[in-house]
């Protein structure tokens, strides 16, 4: 589950509904536990939306929360900072897109000479980034996802933007048996838009691969930039483990989860970059 703030929920709903053909599964109010859970006790009584992909793709739900500021900068903060879906044919989407609702800030484009990996960057109704991604051979890539079989898929991969590399790649070593690749460099144009760096950036990446054809991006920032502490965009990730036993940095220790949709224990992770990761099983 991607936690993500927006402005209005009826205008997520519509957009996400008519443009991508997604889902709703319910709408509800954060409780007090919950909103402990998800690491912020503010997120009391906020209202928010949940939906899903289309049928027979990767069911990673979307749970929109009420709570984005005006002020909100994409891709400026430490954190997470865009979901990537898996798409049929990004050139044909975004053409159709509703540009009042999806705003394109990337055409679609091949990410390397190999011409494997087709893409394009929007802007949601609440300023969230969605990487709109289709790969031609995803049997050569780290994390081999299936074809979308709808226009649009679920999500594969949640990108994080961080400060240090190494710092992540310490974290990622002490919690997680997960394979990690790179650091590799890589030219993102989204990134040195918003950030105001050089075009010709490389930006040093890594790949986490978790179960499944799922993954994290890291993303090393190349400069500093003025930012505030505006909440939007993508607030919490959570995910599935087997077991919550092992030697992990809890920022918050596992308990009963009290989110709907979420069910087992559930315990709280912060990132170097200040990215809270829930992590849930079934049993401690």
């Amino acid at each position: 589950m991607i936690t993500i703030f927006v402005a209005d929920l009826n205008v997520t709903e519509a957009t996400y509904t008519d443009q991508l053909g997604y889902q709703v599964v319910e709408r509800g109010i954060i409780g007090a536990e919950c909103a402990q859970q998800m690491g912020n006790e503010d997120f009391t009584n906020r209202s928010y939306l949940t939906l899903r992909p289309p049928e027979n793709e990767p069911q990673v739900v979307l749970r929109f929360l009420t709570g984005l500021d005006a002020a909100y900068r994409p891709m400026q903060k430490s954190g997470w900072n865009a979901v990537e879906i898996l798409v049929k044919d990004p050139e044909r989407l975004t053409a159709k897109l509703d540009k009042n609702l999806f705003r394109l800030i990337g055409p679609p484009a091949y990410l390397t000479s190999a011409e494997n990996i087709l893409a394009a960057q929007v802007l949601g109704p609440s300023g969230e980034v969605l990487y709109l991604t289709h790969m031609k051979e995803p049997e050569l890539s780290l994390l081999k996802p299936k074809p979308a079989v709808n226009p649009v898929g679920g999500t594969f991969i949640m990108v994080m933007g961080v400060k240090d590399l190494e710092e992540i790649n310490d974290f990622v070593s002490s919690n997680f048996r997960n394979q990690l690749v790179g650091p590799f460099p890589f030219k993102i144009d989204i990134l040195a838009k918003y950030r105001g760096d050089d075009p010709e950036t490389r930006y040093p990446i890594m790949m986490m691969k978790m179960s499944g054809p799922f993954g994290f991006e890291f993303d090393e920032y190349a400069s500093e930039v003025e930012i505030t502490d505006a909440s939007g965009g993508i607030e919490l990730v959570s995910v599935s483990a087997d077991t919550l036993a092992g030697e992990y940095d809890w920022s918050q220790h596992p308990k009963e989860s009290k989110c709907s949709g979420l069910s087992g224990y559930s315990g709280l992770l912060e990132f170097p970059s200040g990215a809270n990761l829930q992590v849930l099983a079934p049993v401690i």
